[in-house]
């Protein structure tokens, strides 16, 4: 087994060297655990000296397109993709963060920008809400209710029409939010 000093080193070299470079995030990293699940594959606690947001830009794409936003999952699987450095081929990376948006884990419901209306905000050139704190974005109806089965995270849209379809104002609304 990878004596947890050993990740910890790569993770405070090689990843906050990626987390600040792809992201901007300047991050220390703590392993908290490491618990072998079988000969081949680790999970591995860890925690950081800051939270991380659930949605932050990818700072090397500067356009408006998939690719351009990024969710904590992502940076997560690139820290595991870094363990290989280290002999770890197979890893899950486990954040343990004193708090994450109530709707992250649990989902949202259809009235939710009704009840909470700071916490959405309306793009309406692609017609959809935009869940702040989350990132995820929600068909909107006329009623101002939203489609919760219907969600997609900014970082996860690959259909290249929704991302030309947005407006500037649109695009200006997401720069503010997470950059």
């Amino acid at each position: 087994m990878v004596p947890e000093s050993q990740i910890e080193k790569l993770l405070n070299s090689l990843g906050k060297e990626l987390a600040m470079n792809y992201y901007g995030l300047d991050l220390h990293f703590t392993v908290l655990g490491v618990e072998v699940q079988n000969k081949d594959f680790y999970t591995i606690k860890i925690t950081t000296d800051k939270p991380i947001p659930t949605i932050f830009g990818v700072s090397m794409e500067p356009d408006m397109k998939y690719g351009r936003f990024a969710s904590v999952q992502d940076l997560m699987f690139n820290l595991e993709y870094l363990l290989r450095y280290v002999g770890i081929n197979h890893a899950n990376i486990k954040l343990i963060q004193e708090s994450w948006p109530p709707t992250w884990s649990g989902g949202t419901t259809d009235d939710a920008p009704l009840k909470h209306p700071t916490n959405y905000i309306e793009l309406p050139s692609v017609g959809a809400m935009l869940e702040v704190d989350t990132g995820y974005t929600y068909p909107k109806y006329q009623s101002g209710e939203i489609d919760s089965r219907e969600g997609y995270h900014l970082a996860h849209i690959d259909n290249d029409e929704w991302w030309e379809s947005l407006s500037p104002e649109d695009i200006q609304t997401l720069e503010n939010i997470y950059n």
